[in-house]
């Protein structure tokens, strides 16, 4: 329902509640700027400062408490071993490699057609991992975040106030399809960000080309960070030149961003998941490769076994 209402915005949700609580702020601040109490300030400012925080874990950040589907599927070392890891690796390189023309041979779905392609494909796997109802898939939308975005190298976000979905306006089209079933998968519940990135492989295997090549693309970094570098290296070569063209396209994108505004945003974002009892912080980014390799088959593009239901059935 909320998401639904933030789409009949003008702008983005999150934009709006920005400059709503700026304004605010600075009006306030001038209706008592004769009687400017510190101890009063300080104690308003806190007041503010937990509404939002209740606001937010209301309407979104209790999903964090829901368990990762890594623990779910009771994933053990030994399903998670080197060798395994570098199978699904070239697996997914001799795919993009195989994909590579089709995917390319027809225009890369719009932003305004994500949530109509996209749809179908997360409805036939959400009710496996345990979410019974569709979420709304709102186009995604355009912010005035994004200068933020773009000199923090962040792809975008789930707005957890608004339910919107806020992208980097310079995200290739290639790269789209897997981004927006990332955070339609946050939408549906899955704030763990590996779990929506497992949601947005799945989502997007059973999918047209461009979907499956987008989706490989995406996890491919992952996958080959828990690799020896000498191992890495023999799987970069053989990607394709179409394949690896994109990658380094992707590089280029990323290398606008401002080192300090990406460390500064990286660091936040990891005190952030912290707080929110996400022990690995950003780092869980990279345990999409861990799910997709002790369960998933990279051939069929889905998992080997779905994961235990939750909540628990009594």
């Amino acid at each position: 329902m909320i998401t639904r209402l933030t789409g009949r915005l003008p702008v983005a949700a999150l934009d709006l509640l920005i400059v709503s609580v700026a304004v605010a702020a600075l009006g306030l601040l001038w209706w008592r700027r004769a009687n400017v109490r510190l101890l009063s300030a300080a104690l308003t400012i806190a007041v503010l400062a937990a509404l939002l925080w209740l606001s937010f874990l209301a309407l979104w950040g209790w999903h964090y408490q829901v368990p990762t589907l890594e623990t779910r599927l009771s994933l053990r070392p030994a399903d998670v071993g080197a060798a395994r890891g570098e199978a699904f690796a070239r697996a997914t390189v001799t795919q993009l490699n195989g994909w590579y023309p089709a995917a390319h041979a027809t225009a890369w779905p719009s932003r305004a057609d994500l949530p109509a392609i996209l749809a179908p494909r997360l409805a036939a796997v959400l009710p496996h991992l345990g979410v019974a109802t569709m979420p709304a898939l709102p186009a995604p939308r355009p912010t005035m975040l994004d200068w933020y975005f773009r000199a923090g190298g962040i792809d975008g976000m789930t707005n957890p106030f608004g339910l919107e979905v806020l992208l980097n306006s310079r995200v290739l089209p290639l790269e789209l399809p897997a981004l927006a079933a990332h955070e339609y998968a946050h939408l549906a519940g899955f704030a763990d960000e590996a779990d929506a990135s497992v949601v947005a492989w799945l989502a997007c295997q059973s999918g047209s080309p461009a979907l499956r090549y987008s989706s490989a693309l995406a996890v491919l970094p992952h996958l080959l960070t828990g690799l020896p570098r000498e191992t890495q290296r023999a799987v970069i070569g053989e990607l394709g030149a179409g394949p690896l063209a994109d990658l380094r396209a992707i590089a280029a994108r990323l290398a606008d961003q401002k080192p300090w505004v990406h460390a500064f945003a990286w660091q936040f974002y990891d005190r952030f998941l912290r707080a929110n009892r996400v022990s690995e912080g950003v780092a869980r980014y990279d345990a999409v490769a861990r799910v997709l390799i002790g369960a998933a088959d990279p051939t069929t593009g889905t998992l080997r076994r779905w994961p235990q239901p939750w909540p628990p059935s009594r």
